[in-house]
């Protein structure tokens, strides 16, 4: 047996009886997921940039320049009251291919043991 599988086998020992290695890997993977999410791209608040001092010495800096008018939208109104929608979705695939990678690796050390 190698040392990684006799130390995996030390490690698995001392866990828990329903920590197995699909367990922890859906762990893992909502782990990822959790911090994934929490890191939004998405642009500074207006009003915290006017509370940033540093923003507003940076934006106080910036050489005037005319806004560009702005048109009405093409897009429909469901369109953009709804737009976070698609956080609920992503999340509901991610639960959709941890129930097939958990009953995959589940079927697959089932079929080992044998």
């Amino acid at each position: 047996m190698s040392p990684f599988r006799s130390f995996l086998n030390r490690i698995f020992r001392r866990l828990p009886g329903w920590m197995t290695p699909p367990v922890m890997a859906v762990a893992a993977l909502l782990l990822v997921f959790t911090i994934s999410v929490s890191m939004d791209p998405r642009p500074a608040v207006p009003a915290a940039e006017a509370a940033n001092p540093i923003l507003q010495s940076e934006i106080a800096q910036r050489p005037s320049q005319p806004r560009a008018t702005r048109t009405p939208t093409s897009l429909p109104e469901e369109w953009l009251e709804n737009h976070n929608q698609t956080d609920g979705v992503v999340f509901a695939g991610v639960i959709l291919v941890l129930i097939v990678v958990v009953g995959t690796l589940t079927t697959i050390s089932r079929k080992e043991h044998r």
